[in-house]
């Protein structure tokens, strides 16, 4: 008696994934666990999740509100400092002084690049780590590409909530305004608050 062989699941375009991660996951994952990693599968994601923080730091720039809460959180770490005897009043004054004239150049290179190195990092650890605890744990046979391929798709999640976080701190002038329990308590949140932390 001839075996039946199951239906070849063909491979999709880009686009398609990237649509399929929200429209049809379990599709989409079955394609991905029969086909060969695909790069834009994990570095279309990556790119994006990368310009979009670049987007948000420049948006914040931009958002005097925002800026400004920036602006008072680190100047509160400075007096704790000077509390501290870390830091003279002085020195935190010239730092205050000087986050305060700094321009969208600079802006981005301290906000935007450290955004960069810490998705690059969490992208590529995350990976890692999951594929070892499949490898080790589970047994799991495939390589390295594969998980990462499917961290990336995933990661499309990421991308979109980036572009509503960018949205809610325009629309509600806070830098902390997140699709989080957080957004209902903006006006009295206080990042000294552990437990106003654990809510954002």
């Amino acid at each position: 008696m001839a075996e039946i062989e199951s239906p070849e699941i063909q491979s999709t375009s880009l686009t398609t994934r990237m649509a399929n991660v929200f429209a049809s996951p379990s599709e989409l994952f079955q394609e991905v666990a029969v086909n060969p990693v695909k790069t834009s599968s994990w570095l279309a994601p990556l790119v994006l999740l990368i310009v979009f923080a670049l987007i948000n730091v420049t948006a914040i720039f931009y958002n005097d509100a925002a800026r400004s809460q920036i602006y008072d959180l680190q100047a509160s770490k400075m007096q704790e400092l000077v509390k501290e005897g870390k830091m003279t009043q002085e020195q935190a004054d010239k730092t205050i002084e000087y986050m305060e004239n700094t321009s969208l150049g600079m802006f981005l290179a301290y906000g935007g690049i450290s955004a960069a190195v810490m998705i690059l990092l969490s992208f590529f650890v995350a990976s890692l780590i999951l594929w070892l605890v499949l490898k080790i744990g589970l047994k799991f046979p495939g390589k390295y590409k594969k998980v990462l391929e499917v961290y990336g798709l995933a990661a499309f999640v990421g991308v979109v909530g980036t572009i509503v976080s960018i949205l809610l701190i325009y629309a509600f002038e806070s830098l902390y305004a997140s699709l989080s329990p957080a957004i209902f308590m903006l006006d009295s949140l206080d990042m000294n608050n552990k437990m106003h932390v654990l809510l954002l």
